[in-house]
């Protein structure tokens, strides 16, 4: 329990909002000494899943104002792959026996078992996956440690971060001397760590130097990111009322990116947080269809293109283009029902339905075209847009809604494909930048992000512009800073910069080597990073460098997960195997 314990600890202090980071190499430590030295697996095992539930408990506990049952029940679940990573460990180096593989020193088995459960983890084979504190997130705090990110992901950075871990558990469980020197297993060991810190550091210095050279020269855009602060229980319960006043004072925060002389945006591009755009929807065929109605009827139906229309005018007022998060819908169909009062008089009711509804990034051009290219977000929020597995079945899906989170809808659709939008930030529109638009929790996946910025065989993306609702973390600062920091990761894997308008903060500025440039809003004046409203202006420098994680993607994750299982059930069989011989002996 103490090992347990000490791990939890560690392992919360390291992420925001305390950003202890380098406890990232001390955190492992405990249940690595544990998994080696201890006489019983399930004690061991059942000890880390408690204390590691704990910590889980501790760092998401802003979850509680969504879904106080489904707050415990992830954070057991997450809990369980410490656990995971002990039970694999302990399977694989048992105490008083021969190691499954002689000569595979713990400073390489270590990393590749963490390494193992965090792809578990993080993948979308785990309920659709949820790749958050990671053992390499801390260590952005010292961006030259992370680098490496552009060769093999995120999880190469997690691998060499558990390495410590690893080597201490060899110095201090293996022999360390033999006539007098260090025995050869141990100086493996230490050369192996070396050999991988002395690379890490060399290689982030490389790149480091390379990207300011290339920032230097390079072309740059400057964006200006609106930073609304609507509290997601508002806009839970946003009444069409509250929706006009909302919206309007949204367009008065935009025009503070306008010169006051001209009245034109001093910025190339203008954004908007995920989904402040209130209204039905607002993709071109839905608009279309909604003014065919109207024009049948008689009579604008209120709410419905009021907003696009102050959009229009808005992009065309600033002479910027503007990027929008808000709501679309194939086939959006509208009926009418007629109801008679005792009067006589007839009243028209409008209904509407569609086939499908999205959470899409959208562009109006800086003379007020929406453009019918928009970007459906295709990776759902798991607990927050989707409940893995039980939406296959919808009523399954709102009976547990109910149960945990009552009151919540979840109607959204997945997007189909990886697409970017083309934004022309010149009069004539002959130049234009190719953007790609990860929305909400799709910033922490990796895959996403490296389809969005640099997918094989098609041109790269200028930059990644991050539209989220971060009012889910309520008053919680550090889950704010946990998604700028995994975001800062992206921008390494795909060496592109990335720009977050964030509703409640964090907004930020981030070039393609995972450093902030800007973070929270600059205008007017200088403001807090979170729960307030302003502008981030910043400006970044295009990199368009063709990382080999462009091309492997989470392999080397793949890899560890896929070698990890194979010398676990070696490991099992291997166990079998001896017992029985055992028995016959016997």
């Amino acid at each position: 329990m103490l090992a347990g314990l000490l791990h939890a600890a560690a392992f919360a202090l390291a992420f925001p909002p305390y950003d202890l980071w380098p406890l990232a190499y001390i955190a492992l430590i405990p249940i690595v000494l544990l998994a080696l030295r201890t006489s019983s697996r399930p004690k061991a095992v059942l000890s880390v899943w408690l204390t590691s539930t704990l910590s889980w408990l501790w760092v998401q506990r802003w979850l509680i104002e969504v879904t106080g049952p489904g707050y415990v029940v992830l954070c057991i679940a997450q809990g369980a792959f410490p656990a995971l990573f002990v039970w694999m460990l302990a399977t694989l180096r048992p105490r008083g026996g021969r190691p499954v593989v002689p000569g595979l020193t713990n400073v390489l088995l270590v990393p590749l078992l963490w390494v193992a459960a965090e792809m578990l983890r993080g993948s979308p084979i785990f309920l659709t996956g949820y790749p958050w504190f990671f053992l390499a997130h801390p260590l952005i705090a010292q961006p030259v440690l992370c680098q490496g990110a552009d060769l093999l992901g995120t999880y190469f950075v997690s691998f060499t971060a558990a390495m410590f871990a690893g080597l201490l558990a060899d110095v201090l469980t293996l022999p360390l001397f033999r006539n007098g020197r260090l025995t050869l297993t141990v100086r493996v060991s230490m050369a192996l760590f070396v050999t991988a810190q002395a690379f890490v550091l060399g290689y982030g210095m490389y790149r480091l130097r390379q990207t300011d050279r290339i920032e230097r020269e390079a072309s740059a855009v400057t964006v200006a990111a609106v930073q609304t602060n609507l509290p997601q229980n508002n806009k839970q319960t946003w009444t069409l009322e509250q929706q006009f006043e909302d919206f309007a004072h949204f367009i008065e925060l935009t025009h503070l990116v306008a010169d006051p002389g001209t009245g034109r945006a001093q910025a190339d591009l203008v954004v908007w947080p995920e989904t402040m755009v209130p209204g039905l929807a607002l993709n071109v065929e839905a608009m279309r269809e909604t003014r065919r109605f109207e024009q049948q009827i008689g009579r604008p139906l209120r709410g419905v293109t009021f907003f696009h229309d102050a959009l229009v005018e808005l992009a065309r007022s600033l002479g910027a283009p503007l990027l929008v998060g808000a709501s679309a819908v194939d086939n959006l169909q509208y009926s009418t029902e007629t109801k008679t009062d005792a009067q006589g008089n007839e009243t028209i009711t409008p209904d509407w339905k569609w086939d499908a509804r999205y959470n899409s990034a959208l562009v109006f051009d800086a003379q007020g075209r929406l453009s019918d290219i928009r970007y459906d977000k295709i990776h759902r929020t798991p607990f927050g847009e989707v409940i893995p597995i039980a939406h296959r079945w919808p009523a399954a899906q709102q009976w547990l809604l109910n149960l945990g989170a009552h009151g919540m809808k979840f109607d959204l659709a997945a997007g189909h494909d990886f697409t970017r939008l083309e934004v022309p930030v010149d009069a004539d529109a002959r130049e234009r930048l190719l953007v790609g638009t990860p929305i909400c929790f799709e910033s922490t996946m990796p895959y996403v992000c490296r389809l969005l910025a640099r997918p094989s065989g098609k041109a790269p993306a200028d930059v990644l512009v991050n539209l989220t609702n971060d009012g889910w973390f309520g008053s919680i600062y550090g889950g704010r800073e946990q998604h700028l920091q995994i975001g800062r990761f992206r921008c390494i894997e795909n060496r592109v910069p990335m720009v977050r308008a964030a509703n409640t903060g964090v907004s930020a500025a981030i070039d393609s080597a995972g450093r902030i440039i800007q973070m929270g809003p600059n205008i007017p004046g200088s403001r807090p990073t979170w729960n307030a409203e302003g502008v981030m202006m910043a400006t970044v420098r295009l990199d368009y460098r063709r990382p080999l994680y462009g091309r492997l993607g989470d392999a080397f994750g793949w890899f560890c997960l896929a070698a990890s299982a194979a010398l676990v059930v070696w490991a099992i069989f291997a166990g079998r195997r001896r017992e029985a011989k055992g028995d016959q002996t016997s």
